[in-house]
This record gives C-alpha cells, sequence and structure tokens, in this order.
C-alpha cells in the first residue's frame, strides 16, 4: 500500500491551512533554515524470529522570504529486517528521492493564498533484486516498526494550493494537491516490468477555533483518491479511496506549559484488483481495515533556552473483511508509545532536538504472523536546525 507515504507528503500545505509556522523557533528575519535530523531505529519480537534496524539521514534547506520561498529534503537510508514469514533478511542501503518544493503566498484582506508545486527526483534506489524483494513487508505493520518503508519511484510531479480565510475566532481552510507519478522499474532481474502508479488527488478541510486566550481546536478533514496502477502497460491494481479525520485540542495551562490532545481515524474503501481476464474489479471483501490513533503531546519551557517534550499514544487497527485462512486477512494490531524529548536552544537563530520513543507492539495473528506477535520497537532521534 502506498497511501501511508503519500498522506506525509500533503502534510506541508496541510499545516500552511491555517499555522503560520511549522517551526517552534522560526526566526522571520532569517529567510534560510537548514534542519540536519538522525534517526536510528530497531524492533524486535518475542516470539517470532523477526528482529531489524534502520538508520536515516535526513537534510532539508528551505528559503523562505514570506511571500515566496523554495526547499530541498532529502535522506539517506540503510535498513535490515527479517519479518513474518521470510527466512532471509530485507537489505538496503542508499539514498532516497529527493524533495524539491516552491511556493507562493498572496494576502487578500483576511484571505491567505499558496501556491506550489513539488518535484520528485528519483535519486532514491527503487530497482532491486527479485531475491531482496520477496522478502519485503508488505503488511501494513510496517508502519509502526519502520519509519521509512519507500525509498526511490519515479519522476513525481506534484501542484498544489491552500486558501485560508480568517472570520473572527474561526480560521477556515480549504486545500488541494494533485500527484502526477512518474514511472520507474522496480526490478533489476527482468526487463519490461516497469511500474506505473496512479495518479492521486488529495483535498483538505480544516477549521482553526479558538475557544479562549488559552484554548484552541484544529480539525482537518482530508480526501485522497488514485488512479489506476499500472505494470508492463496493463492496469494491475487501484488503491481504494481513504478519508481521513483528525482534531486537536491544544491547552495553555500557564505560559510555559502546553498540551495537545489528538485523536485521528482513517478509514479506506475497497482496493480493484486483477480478477478473472484484464479487467480490475473490487474486492470481495475489504483488505484495508479502520485505524484510530489517540496522542497527548505536552511542551513545558523550563528555561529561554531549554524545553522537555513528552508524548504518550495509543493506536488500534481493525481486523479487515477477510477471515482466517485468506491471504488477505489482517487480523489487527494495537501500540502503545511513550516518547521523551527535549530541545535545547543554542541562541536566537539555533536550536537541537532530542527525542527517544518506545513502542510496543501486538500484531495479531493472520496471514503475515503465524501467531500473535508482540514487538518492541525502539527510536532514537536528534536534530539541529539552524535559521541564518
Amino acid at each position: 500500500m502506498r497511501y501511508h507515504i503519500r498522506v506525509l507528503l500533503i502534510a506541508g500545505f496541510v499545516s500552511a491551512l491555517v499555522f503560520p509556522s511549522y517551526e517552534a523557533y522560526a526566526i522571520t528575519d532569517k529567510p534560510w533554515l537548514m534542519a540536519l535530523y538522525s534517526n536510528y531505529g530497531r524492533f524486535d519480537a518475542n516470539k517470532a524470529n523477526s528482529d531489524g534496524a534502520q538508520s536515516i539521514g535526513y537534510f532539508q534547506l528551505v528559503y523562505d522570504k514570506s511571500k515566496w520561498g523554495a526547499g530541498i529534503t532529502s535522506s539517506y537510508n540503510s535498513v535490515s529486517y527479517q519479518a513474518g514469514r521470510a527466512t532471509d533478511s530485507y537489505d538496503l542501503s542508499g539514498l532516497t528521492d529527493t524533495a524539491l518544493t516552491t511556493f507562493y503566498n498572496k494576502r487578500i484582506k483576511k484571505a491567505n493564498f499558496r501556491f506550489g508545486l513539488d518535484i520528485g527526483l528519483p535519486t532514491g534506489k527503487n530497482a532491486v533484486t527479485i531475491q531482496n524483494l520477496s522478502r519485503v513487508i508488505v503488511d501494513d505493520v510496517r508502519e509502526d516498526l519502520l519509519l521509512l518503508n519507500t525509498y526511490g519511484a519515479g519522476f513525481n510531479v506534484a501542484p498544489n494550493f491552500a486558501a485560508t480565510y480568517n472570520r473572527g475566532s474561526v480560521t477556515w481552510g480549504l486545500g488541494g494537491r494533485y500527484l502526477f507519478a512518474g514511472e520507474y522499474d522496480p526490478t533489476t532481474d527482468f526487463a519490461g516490468d516497469n511500474f506505473d502508479p496512479g495518479d492521486s488527488l488529495s483535498v483538505v478541510a480544516s477549521a482553526l477555533t479558538s475557544i479562549s486566550d488559552s484554548d484552541s481546536l484544529f480539525l482537518t478533514l482530508i480526501y485522497t483518491t488514485y488512479g489506476k496502477d499500472k505494470q508492463g502497460g496493463r492496469d494491475v491494481f487501484r488503491n481504494g479511496d481513504i478519508y481521513t479525520f483528525e482534531a486537536r485540542y491544544v491547552k495553555r495551562f500557564v505560559e510555559d506549559l502546553t498540551s495537545t490532545l489528538a485523536f485521528v481515524f482513517r478509514k479506506q474503501d475497497k482496493n480493484e484488483r486483477l480478477g478473472e481476464g484484464i479487467a480490475l474489479k473490487s474486492e470481495t471483501g475489504n483488505s484495508n481495515a479502520n485505524v484510530m490513533e489517540f496522542l497527548f503531546e505536552n511542551i513545558y519551557r523550563y528555561s529561554r533556552r531549554f524545553s522537555v517534550t513528552a508524548v504518550t499514544g495509543y493506536k488500534t487497527v481493525g481486523s479487515n473483511d477477510y477471515g482466517e485462512g485468506d491471504s488477505f486477512q489482517d487480523a489487527g494490531r494495537d501500540k502503545i508509545y511513550i516518547e521523551p524529548g527535549a530541545i535545547w536552544k543554542f541562541s536566537e537563530s539555533a536550536y537541537s532536538t532530542f527525542k527517544l520513543r518506545y513502542s510496543k507492539l501486538n500484531d495479531k495473528k493472520d496471514a503475515f504472523s503465524p501467531e500473535d506477535t508482540t514487538y518492541n520497537v525502539f527510536n532514537l532521534d536528534i536534530g539541529v536546525v539552524l535559521s541564518f
């Protein structure tokens, strides 16, 4: 399933709908922002021969002149794991694709407009051997085991638009993003198997309500629809449409303590697959399960330079429509996590971040897991952000 990465790709213009800045310590008189992050993750299972590790180095450079701006983002990934029924490990290292972003902002009275163009350069490693491809985790449990699961694709172009309108205590937002997905070769062993992902359209509506001087509520609705995937020139698959609802309640208890309570619900329609003949047909059952997540986040500003952060959360994925013994069966999973962290501000234009997350994941017996399996997942993230 490709939806997880595509939802992440629209996060930039979603935040632009109502938030003036996505950086906690952005400097308005310094147009350049550079971010360097390093993340190390590891997971292991209690009853299965499943474990793995992933290291990611992330780089971003943004030039923002308020009315217009541009940015470049890329990363280096090294991953090795063995999970599910696989008997050998999956190993891959190299650059991921590079994203170029441009945007233009326009304000007309109480309305703000943002026009953007994102370009995905295929600098990542998308072609692998058939043997290595057969060891990939295809179950959606990979979302909770690894931070990054897509390492390369084709040349992508995504125009996007966002608008906000302030009316008293409520700021309304509306945005859209269309992804022209490029073709690429997924294997190194065979010719003529190029994969052409279907294009996608995402529409976002939001509302930010100021309940009081210290309380606010942010609501977001996202709808994403997909075109047909092609391989070797023929239709092979179509992802079901996705509906996502998110609510965030933000409260500032005192000047130095701010808490956020969030709820996310995601539902996906049936996929379309190749049936008899060459036509795509809707699944007999829905192989996509509903997802709910609760999140509680706190930031305490201990001093002008040092802040402490803490995140706790619970995520549950229901079972899908397929029963035991079916190759599409997913019995669901539950995850709890805790993430202490800190922000150290070196100066007015530089700060560092530290986060350590522990997740306990219970994946139920299904077509992927031969028995109920509990995973322990650790992630260490360190970053530096500079404005100049």
